[in-house]
């Protein structure tokens, strides 16, 4: 199956069965990326190849095999990098019991795709940031809740649903920094912000940015719950196109 930048494919597996993956690079343009498996049951490990051969757990280029979610990141000062015109890595992912996990692949300036429930583990220096998108059924009938846990330093979540690269000074929601701790960032359904953005389209992607405040964090980040609405309104009056509403709690992590 092939893997498509920063869009994570969910699959599940029986005792000791391999899953295969592919993943294409152009290494003109590509410098790193990174390939993470996130289980909802078992404990899968994660091999990558770069010669052809599918990986296993004696041929492997690169391998991750933690208890819980497991990462690698491959750049282009790695022996096995490939320095072809085109690039494709052979991911393998395999567990000792039954599993079900979400594999992604996502280079480092991509906007990952959160999908609920899904955690996704990343790390950034000082003063980066990472992007990522929900995407938000329409009909003003969802709520949005971000979770954002920093393994060290201190992080903020700046979440908007039309400027790409939301930031501290143009997003329209927020979350408190988190200092060495967990922080959340939470909007209603009957927000009216939220509403002008999710009807009438059926999804609508908001844009997620972690920023890092401190020094190199790791973060997770939990995607979006969905909180229906007890008391939807079909027909939200949107702001005026002049107005600005005050900033609320917005999607905004550090350090992932």
């Amino acid at each position: 199956m092939r893997l498509f930048d920063g869009v994570p494919q969910q699959r599940e597996a029986e005792a000791g069965a391999w899953r295969y993956f592919r993943f294409s690079v152009n290494p003109n343009g590509t410098t790193a990326f990174t390939v993470s498996v996130s289980p909802s049951l078992g404990n899968p490990d994660l091999f990558i190849t770069s010669d052809g051969v599918l990986p296993s757990r004696t041929h492997f280029g690169w391998h991750a095999d933690a208890v819980g979610e497991d990462a690698v990141s491959v750049d282009a000062h790695d022996a096995g990098w490939c320095t072809n015109t085109s690039c494709t890595y052979l991911i393998g992912v395999s567990s000792a019991f039954a599993a079900a996990y979400t594999v992604t692949a996502a280079r480092a300036s991509s906007l990952l795709i959160l999908e609920e429930g899904v955690q996704q583990q990343a790390a950034v220096g000082p003063g980066e940031a990472r992007q990522y998108w929900i995407y938000v059924p329409g009909g003003g009938r969802t709520g949005v809740r971000v979770a954002l846990t920093s393994l060290s330093g201190t992080l903020a979540m700046y979440m908007d649903g039309h400027n790409p690269r939301p930031n501290a000074t143009g997003s329209l929601w927020r979350s408190e920094p988190s200092v060495g701790g967990a922080t959340t960032l939470e909007v209603q359904a009957d927000d009216v912000s939220l509403q002008a953005c999710t009807h009438p389209p059926p999804h609508t992607p908001s844009r997620l940015r972690a920023s890092n405040r401190a020094q190199v964090n790791r973060a997770q980040v939990n995607r979006a719950q969905v909180n229906p609405n007890p008391n939807p309104n079909p027909h939200p009056t949107p702001p005026h196109p002049g107005s600005r509403r005050a900033p609320t709690p917005r999607p905004s992590a550090s350090s992932t």
